[in-house]
């Protein structure tokens, strides 16, 4: 098949506008151009369909590294659990840094065009909203019948599934294929709406309100989401041909900065982990798997692309159980309330990596424009 590709030109070579040779010489010649034409492309062929060694095909180590996500996750999941001692110790100042390095390293990759793009997707926007702060907190209260879990862990339960998205989920949605901008859209839109969202279903689930500290929330939000965000935009603004060399390495980066902050965590929620891990994994991870099939599913439905798709599969499925931990932690004396968020730390990120990288090996297929009908 592949000799068929140069015999038109060939036949060009040889028959001028005329239609015909104009001597047996310049005939004899095209023919020996298209014999070389056709020893190179056979050559090629044994190597390859594009002509490149078979022996280099394959994905580079970065490509590895970044398919093995749900390994690493893993990994630090046991790191912390195992050696909780060496990382307990760690101040917040470096999970903040942790945090913006994690953005910064996903702001990189986008441009001030992107972020507006994602800002006016407002039926994406208002899925995620849906999906984060009714359909995850219900199923939640559900799930708390359906296990009949003691108050404490019901409460835990259902205070993981009002909290606000993590900000890995950001990582995780470039990993997978699915639209960034509109990622980190949905978690600035999640994260302030905590402020006023927490409380009042806190008080609705759960029969208490949970205090929420706007300046610090606010302030938070812009420390570890927007400023390293828009200074990685700034910087792919002014400094593109740097950026091009640096992005391969960036989910890397991005990889690197999660599982220091999962080991970091879960260190210092193993405490919680002792008794009621495996009690409460399942419960957990449903919660965490309902969330991500409504954020697929709906979108699906209701026609929208699948990298708008893949994006509010994650970001619904992805909840922010260090924050959940934290208020469990300042609001409720029952050591309990802790456990659900200690087990999603530890559940949620190998869970979503693994999903990320299987996205990742589908191909993107788009659904296709109406062709229009000729007339006439």
């Amino acid at each position: 098949m592949a000799s068929l590709l140069f015999l038109p030109s060939a036949h060009r070579v040889w028959t001028r506008s005329s239609g015909t040779a104009k001597s047996p010489m310049n005939k004899s010649a095209a023919f020996a151009i298209s014999a070389r034409r056709l020893s190179v492309l056979r050559r090629a062929d044994a190597r390859g369909d594009d002509g490149i060694s078979m022996k280099s095909s394959g994905p580079s180590p970065l490509q590895l590294f970044t398919n093995l996500f749900p390994l690493w996750s893993l990994g630090s999941s046991a790191l912390g659990v195992v050696f909780p001692a060496a990382f307990v110790g760690v101040k917040d100042i470096y999970l903040t840094l942790g945090l913006g390095a994690l953005m910064l390293s996903m702001g990189l990759t986008l441009s001030f065009a992107d972020l507006s793009r994602a800002s006016s997707k407002w039926r994406e926007l208002c899925i995620c909203f849906i999906g984060c702060y009714m359909f995850v907190p219900a199923t939640a209260l559900i799930l708390t019948k359906l296990f009949t879990l003691s108050r404490e862990f019901q409460v835990g339960l259902i205070l993981l599934g009002i909290v606000s998205g993590g900000q890995a989920s950001n990582l995780c949605t470039y990993i997978a294929g699915g639209d960034t901008a509109l990622s980190v859209a949905m978690t600035t839109l999640t994260t302030f709406s905590a402020i006023f969202m927490l409380p009042m279903l806190s008080k609705v689930l759960i029969g208490q309100i949970i205090p929420i500290d706007v300046i610090g929330v606010a302030k938070s939000a812009v420390q570890v989401v927007l400023f390293p965000i828009f200074l990685g935009v700034g910087f792919n603004a002014f400094f593109p041909q740097a950026t091009r060399r640096i992005e391969p390495g960036l989910p890397v980066a991005g990889i690197l900065a999660t599982c220091f902050l999962v080991t970091v965590s879960i260190a210092k929620t193993s405490a919680a982990l002792k008794s009621y891990f495996l009690f409460l994994l399942a419960p957990v991870v449903i919660l965490h798997l309902c969330g991500g099939l409504f954020g697929y599913l709906l979108p699906k439905s209701l026609s929208m692309g699948e990298k708008e798709s893949r994006t509010l599969a994650i970001e619904t499925a992805f909840k922010s159980p260090a924050l959940s931990f934290v208020l469990a932690t300042k609001h409720f004396q029952d050591f309990g309330v802790r456990v659900p968020s200690a087990v999603s730390i530890v559940a949620l990120a190998p869970l979503v990596a693994m999903l990320a990288v299987y996205l990742r090996s589908k191909p993107v297929v788009e659904p296709s424009s109406p062709v229009p009908s000729e007339s006439g």
